[in-house]
């Protein structure tokens, strides 16, 4: 096979959108793969030729990447799914990585401190260095001194810091945000201590993740936060005991796995 063959076929497999395939694809994809299908003799590529194959790989690789974090963090609490894209330029392959902010499946705890948002709003918290950072992750801890933070020991905006003779149970979260503490005693009524409002933006695709962590902070491209009350616009209701599931699916995930796999074991296979 002649070197422009070869150069002709990483470039087929390389531009070729990364899609994911239904369950019939899937399955009619493997149908037409014969087992044991070699891609037959190839003449040596050249030294260019195989740092393009190298390049590429290291794109795909990369995604594969991405892919295994998604399956990770499949059931972290508000997490969202990175999605792997490819697009052709003059210089070659390009790798674009997309975070979807689609939102989880919300569900039922019946713990006070866990709180979901039934809409695309963001909780704010702020850091130990003082910004204002932005989650999707309510699994609210109670901490020793009375402070409501995050599960990654982030201040919660918004909420109040509870006497240290409290309790969780004595919290309420109203679908608009204010916080209430219930009395002692039976009779008393409960007294509003707080209000926790939320911030939405006009590209949340465009804010940049904190490393580690699963915050999020605003960048340019995101724009700044538009601060709301919860409800306010008819949606981006504050659920309490509730809890939102990341928005991974583990099908759409193995399948892109699988894809990725193929194509990274077509491209060695040219290389040798």
């Amino acid at each position: 096979m002649s070197r422009f063959h070869i150069t002709l076929i990483i470039l087929i497999i390389a531009s070729t959108p990364l899609l994911l395939f239904s369950g019939d694809e899937e399955q009619q994809l493997a149908a037409n793969q014969e087992p044991g299908t070699q891609l037959g003799e190839w003449d040596t590529p050249s030294f260019a030729e195989l740092d393009r194959i190298t390049e590429t790989v290291r794109l795909y690789e990369r995604a594969l990447e991405v892919v295994a974090d998604n399956l990770v963090n499949a059931d972290t609490t508000g997490f969202k799914a990175r999605r792997p894209r490819f697009s052709q330029s003059s210089e070659g392959l390009v790798l674009r990585v997309e975070r979807s902010f689609a939102q989880g499946r919300i569900v039922r705890t019946e713990d006070p401190l866990d709180l979901a948002i039934d809409g695309d709003a963001f909780l704010r918290v702020r850091s130990a260095d003082g910004r204002i950072l932005y989650t999707r992750d309510g699994a609210v801890q109670l901490t020793l001194n009375g402070t409501l933070v995050t599960s990654d020991g982030l201040h919660l905006i918004g909420a109040p810091t509870l006497p240290l003779e409290a309790s969780s149970s004595e919290l309420i979260v109203q679908r608009d945000g204010t916080v209430l503490l219930r009395g002692s005693r039976p009779e008393d009524r409960p007294s509003a201590v707080g209000s926790i409002m939320l911030a939405r933006f006009t590209i949340p695709a465009g804010l940049k993740a904190e490393v580690g962590q699963h915050v999020y902070a605003q960048t340019f491209e995101s724009g700044d936060p538009m601060l709301i009350a919860p409800g306010m616009d008819g949606d981006n209701f504050l659920l309490q005991g509730c809890l939102e599931s990341s928005n991974v699916s583990f099908e759409e995930e193995r399948l892109r796995a699988r894809h990725l796999e193929r194509r990274l074991k077509a491209l060695i296979e040219i290389a040798e």
